[in-house]
Parts: C-alpha cells; structure tokens; sequence
C-alpha cells in the first residue's frame, strides 16, 4: 500500500472523507424509510449552511428596520419596547411576504424546470432557485420563530408558534427529502395574505380604525385568507389523494404518512385565522369596536 492510501485509508478498512458525508451520519434504517440517496444527504447541509446565512441576514433586516422606523415614521416613537419589536418584525414580515408571493406568481412559472418540479410528485431533486428559495423561507421562519419566544408575552401567541414550528418542519422535511416540492409552493403562496394581515395591525397601532381604508383592507384580508389559506389547503387535500396517492410506490413512505397530517393541520389553524378575521370584519363593518389585532403568519 502507498503513502497515499495510507494517509487516506482507515485502519478499518473505510476510505477517509466517505465516513465524513453527510449520508453516512444518517443510520442505514433511517435513509432506508426516507429514501434518501448520497447526493440528496450531502445537499442537505448545504440547504442547512443556506438556512443559517439566511437567519443572519432577516436578523440585521430587523435591526435595519428599527433605524428606517424611527427616521420615517412618527408614531414609532410612542410605542413601548415590546410594540416597537412588533412593529420591526412585521416590517420584515412584509418583505418577506412580499418577495416569496411575487417569486411564486412571477418567476417560478417562467422556468420550465421549476414547473415540472412543482407539478411532478415523484421529481427526485429540485432546481437550485427552489433550493434557495426554501433556503431563506426556512431562514424567515427560524428567524421570526425565535423572536416571537423571546417576545412570548407580548406578540408571540401559541398559534404563530405553532404555526412557524410546523412551517420549519416542513420545508425542511420536503428540501430533505428532495420531494413534494408543490407542498412547499402552496405554502409559500399563502403567505400572499400576510402583507394584509400586517397592514391591519399598522392601522389599529396608528389610531385608524374609523378609516375607510382600514375597512378595505380587512374585506381585502378576508378574501385572501379565504383563497389563499382555505380553499388553497382543501384543494391540497384533495390534489394528494388524486395526484400523489397512485404514485405511492413511487414515493418514501414517511411522505406518503405525513403529508396528509401537515396539510390537515396548517388547514385547521388557518381556519382558526379565518374565523377570528371574519368576526373582526364582521364587527368592524357594523360599525363595532374591533377585536385586539390579529397575529397571523
């Protein structure tokens, strides 16, 4: 044997740097059910390194955001610490709601590799822009996810943590598995509606409830939600069992078992969401003081 393969061999017998994968820190068992090859593993800390930079990079938005709120706008000022946290996080919020809706109606259609992915179950690996869209919603989550524990007592209600564990869990999942691409696409179109949901709570910190724009926007609100967050999951549900349930064998059997359960579950606490903003429009429209401001992600 060389010097060479010395320096490369283990006393075992295993050449260095394959016991150093990605795929091989996973037991044989669990690549096995998941159905997860080499390639996919090793991709994964990529989308992993990805999710970290992207955290960093909503983290400093945040911080951005206090400075351009303060310089811009008046009301910032009156605020306590904990509503000017608020106020910062739904600034970034917009921005990432804004960038993932307008890349899912506008950028993703037009690459015929995206179109593919999104509509074929059973695609093996999803294009690098899918890749590094998933990167940075899964960054968004994580980021806002932390905020909202540390501001638990102020606007971190259980239902947005949940709501943003399960969304972490998901993306992560479907990137994982290099799989049900389309599940994550659905996901970050319902985020279409989060730009309204966050403008409702800009005019009831600012005084506007009597406006008529703050009326628009909850009639605007309600119908997204209802599109977007209601329908949308239903129509998912179905979609499953008619596209992706035939194709069974084609796919890993922890896809199969836990799609059902995400979509039924993000569908039900949307629904929560839809039945508290449809009280709030309700009331607000017969001219009855508003509910406490709705946080819904």
């Amino acid at each position: 044997m060389s010097a060479t393969q010395m320096d490369t061999t283990s006393s075992y017998g295993w050449v260095r740097g394959e016991l150093d994968e990605p795929y091989f820190l996973m037991p044989l068992s669990l690549r096995q059910m998941l159905g997860v090859t080499r390639e996919e593993a090793n991709q994964t800390w990529f989308y992993a390194y990805g999710t970290i930079l992207s955290f960093f990079m909503w983290s400093f938005m945040y911080q951005l955001s206090h400075y351009f709120s303060s310089a811009l706008f008046s009301t910032y000022h009156t605020l306590t610490r904990e509503k000017k946290a608020e106020w910062n996080s739904r600034i970034v919020s917009n921005i990432n709601a804004s960038l993932m809706t307008f890349e899912m109606l506008c950028i993703a259609p037009l690459h015929t590799d995206i179109r593919i992915t999104i509509t074929t179950p059973t695609l093996e690996t999803p294009p690098l822009l899918v890749s590094f869209l998933m990167c940075r919603f899964t960054g968004y989550m994580l980021y806002d996810l932390v905020l909202m524990i540390c501001y638990r007592n102020s606007f971190g209600d259980a239902p947005s943590i949940f709501h943003h564990s399960l969304a972490i869990v998901a993306a992560v999942f479907y990137r994982w598995l290099s799989k049900g691409i389309w599940y994550f696409y659905c996901l970050s179109l319902m985020e279409g509606t989060t730009p309204f949901v966050n403008q409702h709570w800009f005019f009831t910190i600012s005084g506007m409830k009597a406006s008529p724009q703050y009326k628009i926007n909850g009639v605007i609100m309600f119908l997204g939600f209802f599109l977007l967050r209601v329908c949308l999951p239903t129509a998912l549900f179905i979609q499953f069992f008619v596209q992706a349930w035939p194709q069974r064998a084609e796919l890993p059997e922890l896809l199969i078992a836990v799609t059902p359960f995400w979509i039924l579950l993000i569908g039900g606490l949307n629904a929560f969401w839809f039945v508290k903003i449809t009280r709030g429009m309700l009331r607000s429209l017969h001219g009855q003081a508003p509910a406490k401001p709705i946080k819904a992600e």
